[in-house]
């Protein structure tokens, strides 16, 4: 997968509330220290986003947002609503621990998603997070 570099603005928080376009930039796929399963972490990358008030703005594009999704089968929900977003190709399939999903990375990377977006406190910092995933023309 080739890298992509952009300055990302600094210290800037999309409003909660406000719908943004996401290109999913890149993910890793990491071991839990909470947990037998692992989870992927998504980066994705602001390409626009539309205000509470229904104003649209590019002040926040090139931000970074991040996004986790479990491995484990009881939260195979969340990874499901991403590619589903991402309008990417998927199995289903029973697995050892229960339900799995079986699909390509290559069909998410560089998709891009609508998502509302919320905030939260990390390290200290206020940053986004993503409420969930919305169809663009579902996103009011």
């Amino acid at each position: 997968m080739a890298k992509i570099g952009f300055k990302a603005p600094k210290n800037k928080i999309i409003p909660a509330g406000a719908v943004a376009q996401l290109r999913i930039f890149e993910f890793e796929v990491k071991d839990s220290k909470s947990s037998e399963f692992q989870y992927i972490n998504w980066t994705m990358i602001v390409e626009g986003a539309t205000l509470e008030d229904g104003s649209d703005t590019d002040e926040y594009n090139d931000m970074r947002i991040w996004h986790i999704t479990s491995l484990n089968p009881k939260a195979t929900f969340a990874l499901k609503a991403l590619i589903e977003a991402a309008d990417a190709p998927y199995n289903e399939v029973e697995g050892e621990n229960g339900p799995e999903i079986e699909f390509d990375t290559d069909d998410v990377i560089g998709k891009l998603v609508t998502a509302r977006i919320g905030t939260k406190e990390y390290q200290g910092k206020e940053s986004n997070t993503i409420e969930k995933f919305v169809a663009a023309f579902d996103a009011e």
